[in-house]
């Protein structure tokens, strides 16, 4: 009795052999791959974005503030300083005549009050006054000294608000004083706005009856336009206010 013959093929090679997989990606898989990638890129550069502009914003709006309201406070504690030039005699204060005319009786302020503009790129002066230290005069034990007379001024430069202190006439006693001084009291200003509240007499002008003048200052960011910083202040002082005219 014949055996049958059957052709030598191993176990592996009959359960395990499989036609070859299909190896690659179709052009729509690809696209979609793309698609969903830079989606994903889209959304990140998006949310870094915003949270790098709310992080320049705040760093901004914050040393933008700090500067205002230091500028502001350098303007008040000036303008309260205004005062006629006087001696301080036996008999108390008198006038003094410092060759100047009537200029340091006064806080010259714009033309036209209320004062408001946008157009902070042409430079002008805003305000400008007078502060007297008073000298001494004939008291007793003490050698004469004149006053010493300071200018200050509020204007626009370059864009800028500064604000400029000068001496204008000192005491031989004190040669080592700076002669003038500037500092930047605001920066990327976009409005400014100025109003006086004058004392219904004006002789009866005094430190407990005193002019009121009102600034309001806007800053804008640089980059961000709709990021707006504003800041303002009410500062007192003791002499007549000039419209316009300014020394």
């Amino acid at each position: 009795m014949k055996k049958l013959a059957f052709p030598e093929t191993s176990l592996s090679a009959v359960f395990f052999s499989r036609p070859a997989a299909k190896v690659g990606m179709t052009l729509i898989e690809i696209v979609m791959g793309a698609s969903i990638l830079a989606m994903l890129f889209f959304f990140s550069y998006r949310l870094f974005s915003s949270f790098t502009r709310t992080q320049e914003v705040g760093h901004w709006a914050a040393t933008t503030t700090k500067q205002l309201r230091n500028g502001l406070t350098l303007l008040r504690n000036e303008m309260s300083r205004a005062t006629k030039p006087e001696v301080v005699t036996q008999r108390g204060s008198v006038p003094f005549d410092t060759g100047n005319g009537d200029r340091e009786l006064f806080m010259y302020v714009p033309a036209t009050i209320p004062f408001e503009t946008e157009n902070v790129s042409v430079d002008q002066k805003l305000l400008h006054f007078y502060m007297c230290r008073p000298g001494k005069q004939s008291l007793p034990g003490e050698t004469d000294i004149a006053p010493e007379i300071l200018s200050g001024t509020l204007y626009l430069e370059g864009g800028k608000l500064k604000y400029r202190r000068q001496i204008v006439t000192q005491p031989a006693d004190y040669p080592e004083k700076i002669g003038a001084q500037s500092q930047i009291i605001a920066e990327h200003i976009s409005k400014i706005s100025i109003t006086v509240s004058e004392v219904a007499d004006p002789d009866d002008l005094s430190v407990k009856n005193r002019n009121l003048l009102t600034i309001a200052l806007t800053s804008r960011h640089p980059r961000y336009t709709a990021s707006t910083v504003t800041e303002s202040l009410e500062g007192t002082f003791e002499v007549l206010v000039r419209r316009g005219g300014h020394p």
